[in-house]
């Protein structure tokens, strides 16, 4: 779907002067711009959300939830936080699954626009806010949930977990429990959630010199998942203290099968933490495992709260980013102090 910061890259313009010209504003702009500026929207095939301004006073009750991944339990309670706030107040909510694919979201963007959805709530795929800048020109509410998108304004809201201070605090624990290796076990790219979580275990053993790693298993197939987490693992941990720390829970499975192929056992051997969204791995082995637990179910509902405010015109009072706590679980998988 062309944006309209293609058309003002492919004119040479900011994306205000296309604006204006997209709203019949031409005061103070030149016969040469005009010219450019639609010779590039043609060009491009721009259709803009022109639409959208009509709606303002045809309201559908209808909000659009774009997820990265409808098959986790992060997904799951995150629409189910959404929907539990929308439904009492007669809101339908329409769910699109953008696999974490740029172009699918977008897809998903223009059905929804289609669709004449009152607003909607994203996950977003994209790196950049450019990426959604129309949406915000034509003042359609919005609010970002889990990630953070570079060039992000602040009038647009963002609800996530508190990623970075809950590993930087899990970073500190592990240190203070006498592990000298940390291994990070998730699928992060840069759009990632999991990003924070790094930076937030990095940011903690900095001061000890304690080393932390990251085996990234983005884009492996669960055959190859054994392989490099043994690489990743290696025979060091026999002789240093190493914790694995599973930043996402879609792996924690995969990792507690590894873990039981290859007859290693927690804590004796190797030191266990997980983020976890369902507490499901509580249950899991010998007393449960160690977890963060993200509630992604206030995070749904956060977002929705915040983004009817939008709707009914009330966006006094939103911050430009709501965090949502984690709780520590404790369990049995890392070594008592």
């Amino acid at each position: 779907m062309t944006t309209i910061s293609d058309v003002a890259k492919e004119a040479g313009v900011s994306i205000t002067t296309v604006s204006r010209f997209l709203n019949g504003h031409f005061n103070k702009m030149s016969r040469t711009t005009k010219i450019k500026v639609d010779a590039a929207i043609k060009k491009l095939n721009y259709f803009p959300l022109k639409t959208v301004r009509r709606w303002a006073n045809e309201a559908t009750k209808t909000v659009g939830l774009i997820l990265c991944d409808t098959s986790s339990q992060f997904s799951s309670f995150l629409f189910t936080g959404a929907f539990d706030v929308l439904h009492p107040l007669g809101f339908s909510l329409m769910l699109f699954n953008s696999d974490n694919s740029a172009l699918a979201e977008e897809q998903g963007i223009e059905q929804f626009v289609n669709h004449r959805v009152d607003g909607m709530i994203i996950e977003p795929s994209h790196e950049n806010f450019l990426a959604y800048s129309d949406l915000v020109i034509q003042r359609l509410p919005l609010v970002m949930v889990d990630r953070r998108v570079e060039g992000q304004p602040e009038a647009v809201n963002r609800v996530i977990s508190d990623n970075f201070s809950s590993s930087f605090r899990a970073g500190i624990e592990l240190v203070l429990k006498g592990y000298q290796r940390i291994l990070l076990v998730g699928k992060v790219k840069k759009t990632s959630a999991q990003n924070q979580k790094v930076a937030g275990f990095k940011r903690a053993a900095k001061d000890f010199r304690i080393q932390v790693d990251l085996a990234n298993l983005i884009n492996k197939t669960s055959e190859q998942f054994g392989d490099i987490l043994e690489r990743s693992l290696g025979k060091s941990y026999l002789k240093v203290k190493t914790a694995v720390v599973v930043l996402i829970e879609p792996l924690i499975s995969e990792v507690l099968d590894f873990f039981s192929r290859k007859n290693i056992y927690f804590p004796e051997e190797i030191g266990l933490l997980a983020f976890d969204d369902s507490n499901w791995a509580t249950y899991a082995q010998r007393g449960g495992i160690d977890l963060i637990k993200q509630d992604s179910y206030q995070i749904g509902k956060r977002a929705a709260l915040n983004l009817i405010s939008y709707i009914q015109g009330k966006p006094n009072g939103i911050p430009s980013v709501d965090i949502i706590a984690t709780k520590r679980i404790h369990g049995s998988s890392l070594k008592i102090l």
